[in-house]
């Protein structure tokens, strides 16, 4: 009879580990903290995304304002290369002239 009790024994230790008190109450809690909580896993997956995009964004935006400071540069040291700037982009022209654009 104790044989067989020691074989139980030893094939449900599993069974014992998994419905201990402190296993149950750890699956508890990390089954709420990674799905019923209001900062589960799903929304920490999304923030970051969300934070990997706005770093991207910061990249761009960084090199845009380079690019626009290199090309404002020039146009702030001379004064023809500024009036020469608008009458190409932004076909600014004085009074009487006429505009012709060609493309």
């Amino acid at each position: 009879m104790r044989l067989r009790y020691l074989n139980y024994k030893q094939e449900h230790r599993w069974l014992r580990v998994l419905l201990n008190k402190y296993s149950v109450v750890t699956v508890i809690f990390l089954i709420w903290m990674l799905f019923l909580d209001n900062n589960n896993i799903g929304v920490w997956l999304r923030t970051r995304r969300t934070l990997r995009n706005q770093e991207r964004s910061i990249v761009y935006l960084r090199n845009q304002i380079q690019e626009t400071e290199n090309r404002l540069y020039p146009l702030k040291s001379v004064t023809d290369s500024l009036e020469r700037f608008a009458r190409e982009e932004y076909f600014f022209h004085e009074d009487g002239e006429d505009v012709y654009i060609v493309k």
